[in-house]
């Protein structure tokens, strides 16, 4: 019996999908349903009682699951939302009609005010409609229906834009005819709000309708799925609040939940004392190790942000511009007392900040004077170009962000993988060894990207043998006295241990994007595929791919404490102010970005509830699961394995009776898990794998998506286990059926 499986086991409805579910996902399912929902629909009703004149008659929630899909297309024809006015309001509006011109304004104005709420509390009903529980028993049963109700851009342009239908998603159709004219009748504008509430509620249907259900069970096209209900719900919340986490000042909960998260996974990530044996008991500051992280939107500016702090550590190390808030909470006055037992200290920040203040409006009257071209910076001595290293597997982010930090394309080097997709640690000792021996001095290697889970493969590189190999050129390079040190600005202020010359490092990444949440599990064979991250600069991995936190969750963390902030700080005081309350917990001024959503309540949210072994298992079931999809493929005529799996990727080609024919009449080994197929053939199988995948997501069966690999010259399907997702292996039986129905008919 697997974690998924129990004899208490209540399933749960996705968009109409019948699932079975264990307990705890029935539990916050009940989380998400009653109490996020009960507090949005008081969100969205507690200025609707004050301001409307009208009411609303919800449609019942209430439909069986047996007749749902045949109620789906005529349920909001025959229960639309009805707006009757109040009989108290109708007297109201009665009374008021004098002809008041401002009266009548003002109604019309709280007419419509109370339409955006009950259409809040519309969208509600609609959100209720795909998380609410059901009493079904068989997650294959979803099956039954549909991943997506498929649209070709011609009939969605057609159906939901056309300008002649009474509904339409067009923005340049008038949903109503609006007389602005004061003197309109009060009725009349109600009328108009009523009609409003009608037809965008109806817009969010069709728009809900005609998306795709990336909470099906076979949805693989993507690095992401089944929403985790718990998440979800801190998402909710999070939404209900609308705050954004740059400051204390704006966001307390929320700065102190990230430097808790952040805090725990550095601890947890660089194998320091206490790390994951403490959780939630981190001292009053919330992150008390020696480690440094952000939340940050998406693995791509992880990436992008490993490269820029990673090229400001080698020039500059962890130095930066001093800051003046290094007074505690408690030494801010805030009640106007003047203490004659401070010490002066109070006084001697002040003047800190009256000469800092003084000193850059000095700076911008000098440089007001300049001519643009003697502003720009002038190096007095020849830099060294700095390069980076990454596979040929690693993502496609990292050529965009060596040309956003400065670093010409031609200096991001990619380094051959070996057969498995593993980064050719040799060729990259190689590769740095070459170019030194070229370029001497010229050229400085300063960053190496690992991969740990590949979008398509899902290999994992070797941690610990890049950490040797950039270790022994480091000390080569530090040895013969390599000029690459820096020496510190004579303006920066130096931390006691700062050396005058700084001995070169290179900077290594893990990008965990997809395969980093392997760290929760105890496993060996899961929890081994990162074995070395503790030997790491930084560390990245995305929870709204595996573990399935609501799009974007993901986490950065360093083991460099205070550089983000080193990199970032652009010191901005019309937002970041130590005398402000809690100033000194600031967490905006660390990262590049200004506005910064509060996403950490969705991993803090997946870590309080789950737990970090909860996490772990749930990863090892989806590994035995996807064991088993490998044994079936084994088994099958027509499937065939397109390399090596990988323990969360599996990547195969369906392969037809007539084709496997000519396959092994050709001398393909029908049962390696590497073939050789000739290029003649790989023609034929890449079609094979465009057309089935085309019908499969036409027909609303299944999105499976066909890639690329670089063993192969056929694009092959590739199979994850993203998301919230209870896959059985009854499941993985349902998926190779529909293959080979749909596939054997081509």
């Amino acid at each position: 019996m697997t974690i998924w499986e129990s004899s208490c086991t209540e399933p749960f409805l996705i968009s109409g999908l019948e699932v079975p579910v264990p307990v705890p996902f029935v539990f916050v399912s009940g989380i998400l349903c009653g109490v996020v929902l009960t507090l949005l629909v008081g969100l969205a009703s507690r200025e609707r009682r004050e301001l409307s004149s009208y009411s609303i008659n919800k449609i019942s929630t209430n439909t069986s699951s047996n007749d749902f899909a045949q109620n789906e297309e005529n349920h909001w024809k025959q229960n639309k939302f009805k707006l009757e006015l109040n009989e108290t309001s109708q007297q109201k509006i009665g009374n008021n009609n004098s002809g008041e011109n401002t009266n009548t304004a003002t109604k019309n104005d709280k007419n419509m005010n109370a339409a955006a709420h009950d259409i809040l509390q519309a969208a509600i009903t609609l959100f209720e409609k795909q998380t609410r529980p059901s009493m079904k028993d068989s997650y294959s049963s979803a099956a039954n229906n549909k991943v997506v109700e498929y649209l070709s851009p011609e009939e969605m342009l057609q159906q939901l834009f056309a300008t002649d239908k009474n509904i339409s998603l067009r923005l340049n159709m008038n949903m109503t005819n609006t007389n602005t004219n004061t003197n309109t009748n009060t009725n009349t504008n109600t009328n108009t709000a009523h009609q409003k509430v009608e037809q965008i509620t109806e817009c969010f249907r069709l728009i809900q309708k005609y998306s795709v259900n990336t909470n099906h069970p076979f949805f693989f096209n993507q690095l992401f799925g089944a929403v985790d209900p718990v998440a979800l719900a801190a998402e909710m919340i999070a939404l209900s609040v609308n705050t954004s986490a740059y400051t204390y000042e704006t966001a307390p909960v929320f700065t102190m939940i990230e430097r808790d998260v952040l805090g725990y996974l550095g601890r947890l990530v660089f194998n320091l004392d206490g790390g994951g044996e403490d959780h939630g008991n981190s001292g009053s500051s919330g992150n008390d190790s020696d480690t440094d992280g952000l939340m940050l939107p998406g693995g791509s500016l992880s990436n992008l942000t490993a490269l820029h702090v990673a090229r400001h550590y080698a020039k500059y190390g962890v130095e930066a511009r001093p800051s003046h808030c290094h007074r505690s909470q408690s030494q801010i006055r805030v009640d106007g007392d003047d203490d004659d037992d401070d010490d002066g200290d109070d006084d001697d920040d002040d003047d800190d900040i009256h000469e800092e203040k003084k000193e850059q409006e000095n700076d911008q009257s000098r440089n007001a004077l300049r001519p643009l071209s003697n502003t720009l910076h002038v190096p007095t001595h020849s830099q060294p170009e700095l390069v980076a290293f990454v596979s040929a597997e690693a993502h496609y982010s990292f050529i965009k962000a060596i040309s956003v930090i400065g670093i010409e394309s031609h200096n991001l080097i990619v380094v051959p993988t070996l057969h498995n997709g593993q980064m050719d640690v040799e060729e990259l000792e190689s590769l740095m060894i070459n170019m030194h021996d070229l370029y001497g001095e010229a050229k400085v290697p300063f960053f190496v990207g690992v991969t740990a889970g590949s979008t398509v493969r899902g290999s994992f590189d070797d941690i610990n043998a890049i950490v040797r190999v950039c270790r022994r050129h480091e000390e080569k390079m530090n040895s013969s006295n390599y000029p690459y040190g820096y020496v510190p600005n004579r303006n920066l202020r130096l931390s006691s241990t700062s050396n005058s010359i700084k001995k070169h490092k290179i900077w290594i990444h893990v990008d965990g994007a997809w395969g980093g949440s392997a760290i929760f599990s105890a496993r060996h064979d899961i929890r081994g595929l990162v074995k070395g991250v503790e030997k790491a600069d930084s560390f990245t991995f995305n929870p709204h791919k595996m573990l399935g936190a609501p799009q974007q969750t993901t986490a950065f963390v360093t083991r460099h404490k205070g550089l983000l902030k080193a990199a970032n700080s652009s010191g901005a005081k019309y937002l970041f102010d130590c005398r402000k309350n809690g100033a000194e917990y600031d967490l905006g001024d660390a990262s590049y970005t200004c506005g910064r959503r509060t996403d950490s309540i969705k991993l803090w949210a997946l870590l309080k509830f789950h737990g970090p072994d909860g996490l772990g298992r749930q990863l090892e079931q989806k590994v035995d699961v996807l064991d088993y999809l490998v044994k079936k493929i084994k088994e099958k005529n027509n499937f065939l394995l397109a390399c090596d799996p990988w323990p969360f990727n599996v990547n195969f080609f369906f392969v037809p009776e007539h084709l496997g024919t000519k396959m092994i009449q050709s001398g393909v080994d029908m049962d390696s898990s590497n073939p050789q197929i000739g290029e003649h053939l790989s023609k034929e199988l890449a079609d094979v794998s465009v057309r089935l995948k085309l019908v499969l997501h036409q027909n609303g069966e299944m999105m499976i998506p066909y890639q690329p690999i670089s063993n192969q010259e056929a694009d092959c399907f590739r199979i994850v286990l993203a998301g919230y997702k209870p896959f059985t292996e009854g499941d993985v039986d349902r998926v190779l059926e529909l293959m080979e129905q749909y596939g054997n008919s081509l």
